[in-house]
C-alpha cells in the first residue's frame, strides 16, 4: 500500500513529475500544478486512494454482476425493454447489497488514510498542516502528546460516526430488502 503512496508522488511531484512534464509540454511552464501543496494535497490524497482501491471495487461489481440470472434480461428483451431500461430496472436494483457494501466500507476507509498521508507529508502535517487526517490526530494525541483517554474518546467518537453513516447509508438504500423476487 505504501508503495502506491510513494509511486504516486513521484507522478505528481512538481518538478519531475510525468503529468507537470505533459502539462509543461502542452500548456507551457503557466499549466503546472503543485499537487503536493496545500491546496491539493487533500485531493491528491483522495486520488491516490481512490485509484489504490479501485481494482477491489471493480472485482466486487463484477462478481455482483456474474450473479444476476440472465433470465431477467431475457424476459424484459422479450417485452421490449432497450439497453437504458435493462440497466435502470434490473442491472441496478440488483446490484443495490453490493453498491451499499462498496459505500460503506469506501466510507469507513475514507477516514483511515493514515499510511498515505504519513508517506505523502511531513511529520508536522504536511503543507501548512493540510494533510493531518482524523487518525493523524489520534496518533498524535496518544503517543505525542500522551493523552491517551482523549485519544480513545476521539477514537470512539470516530467508530460511533462511522456506524450512524453506515446505519443511514443502509437505511437510505434499503440495503436489507432483496429485489429478487
Amino acid at each position: 500500500m505504501l508503495m502506491v503512496t510513494i509511486i504516486w508522488m513521484s507522478i505528481l511531484d512538481y518538478l519531475t513529475g510525468p503529468i507537470n512534464g505533459l502539462l509543461k509540454e502542452f500548456g507551457g511552464t503557466s499549466a503546472i500544478i503543485s499537487f503536493l501543496n496545500t491546496q491539493n494535497v487533500v485531493a491528491s490524497l483522495a486520488w491516490i486512494n481512490i485509484w489504490r482501491h479501485a481494482g477491489y471495487n471493480t472485482l466486487l461489481f463484477f462478481a455482483g454482476l456474474q450473479a444476476i440470472p440472465n433470465d431477467y434480461y431475457e424476459s424484459a428483451a422479450l417485452d421490449g425493454a432497450n439497453e437504458w431500461q435493462l440497466f435502470r430496472h434490473i442491472t441496478l436494483p440488483l446490484l443495490r447489497p453490493v453498491t451499499v457494501f462498496v459505500l460503506i466500507t469506501s466510507l469507513i476507509g475514507s477516514f483511515q488514510v493514515f499510511d498515505s498521508a504519513m508517506v505523502i507529508s511531513t511529520p508536522a502535517g504536511g503543507p501548512g498542516g493540510a494533510s493531518r487526517v482524523i487518525y493523524w490526530y489520534i496518533t498524535s494525541l496518544a503517543f505525542n502528546q500522551f493523552k491517551m483517554g482523549y485519544a480513545a474518546t476521539v477514537a470512539v467518537a470516530l467508530f460511533v460516526v462511522s456506524m450512524l453513516i453506515a446505519w443511514v447509508q443502509l437505511r437510505w438504500f434499503r440495503a436489507d430488502t432483496s429485489d429478487i423476487g
